[in-house]
């Protein structure tokens, strides 16, 4: 899954590819305005961003189209939470920025 941020907005890419999670955007791109704005996330520390759960959820379920998504959502969570990429209040996800 892959959430690209340009514009002032958020589209979820590949959102039925649970195994893989992370920030692209270009160069110029205010990631943390953006996240922000959308209410998907905010900027956090060393390049990664927090990803609202919740938030998240409802954008990745709109645009996937996989039967069995939220099993393999449900998945994602699980792993990210035993790597420690999930925050301790479990409301954040964990994810890192790939600039274009």
């Amino acid at each position: 899954m892959i959430i690209e941020a340009a514009d002032g907005k958020i589209t979820v890419r590949e959102a039925d590819d649970c195994r893989k999670l992370h920030v692209a955007a270009a160069p110029q791109c205010d990631i943390d305005a953006t996240l922000c704005a959308t209410g998907v996330g905010r900027l956090g520390l060393d390049d990664k961003v927090l990803l609202d759960v919740e938030q998240l959820h409802v954008h990745a379920a709109a645009a996937a189209t996989r039967p069995g998504w939220e099993s393999d959502w449900d998945a994602m969570i699980s792993y990210a939470s035993a790597k420690g990429w999930v925050t301790s209040d479990g409301r954040s996800l964990i994810a890192h920025i790939e600039r274009r």
